[in-house]
């Protein structure tokens, strides 16, 4: 899967939160009151590893960023795993709202 088509299945899976394309990976900023953390240890337990966003600062950064990488993935790995963090995010937010 090239980065457009993987930009494409984060627009059907991740409803929320900033995209930023950067070739090799996306840079998601999650809504407010969504933790990074939360997101990375929860796909971490289902199989999806994720990057929280704060190692990529040199300042102290809000836990609202993460890295997803597909440099190394192939096409059904980074549908599944975009897909799975989109549920993840969705059931943060239900817990907010």
């Amino acid at each position: 899967m090239n980065n457009s088509a993987t930009v494409n299945c984060k627009k059907i899976y991740v409803t929320q939160g900033v995209f930023k394309n950067v070739r090799i990976c996306l840079l998601l900023t999650l809504p407010e009151g969504i933790s990074a953390q939360k997101i990375v240890l929860a796909a971490e337990k289902s199989g999806v590893l994720l990057t929280p966003g704060t190692a990529f600062f040199s300042r102290q950064a809000p836990d609202r960023f993460i890295r997803l990488s597909f440099a190394v993935a192939c096409s059904e790995e980074i549908l599944q795993g975009v897909k799975l963090v989109g549920e993840i995010i969705q059931a943060e937010l239900a817990k907010i709202y």
